[in-house]
């Protein structure tokens, strides 16, 4: 089982690389069914995010859109890679939106889906906190 920084990661196809960024809490099998026609033309890579799936990594108390950027930023370092467009879903697209932030030269560009604050994360997010 493939650990990069305590992230479980897998990697599918050849060619530029490509990381998908699942919703809060999200596991990288949410894009298996996008997977196959992603990785005819891209190197894929999908993760667990920190605290859930087969990721090791314990939740602090809170965790920040920051922190969960700079997981998608130990993944392009620890992989050699110069560079990645970002694809993320929900909180996934926010935390890829983040690690473009923190560092452009790292993102080739990122794309999202549902970023926004909408009322049905911002109750799943005060949910998850207790």
């Amino acid at each position: 089982m493939p650990l990069l920084d305590g992230l479980y990661y897998e990697e599918h196809g050849s060619g530029p690389p490509l990381i998908l960024s699942a919703g809060l809490g999200g596991s990288g099998n949410y894009w298996l069914p996008n997977l196959p026609a992603l990785a005819e033309r891209h190197r894929v890579i999908l993760y667990d995010h920190r605290g859930t799936g087969r990721s090791d990594r314990t939740l602090p108390e809170t965790v920040t859109v920051e922190q969960l950027g700079d997981d998608i930023l130990a993944l392009i370092e620890g992989l050699g890679l110069s560079s990645a467009t970002i694809l993320g879903h929900a909180a996934g697209a926010v935390a890829g939106l983040a690690a473009a932030l923190a560092a452009p030269d790292a993102s080739t560009g990122s794309s999202s889906s549902m970023a926004g604050p909408h009322p049905t994360r911002i109750s799943c997010a005060a949910s998850r906190r207790g």
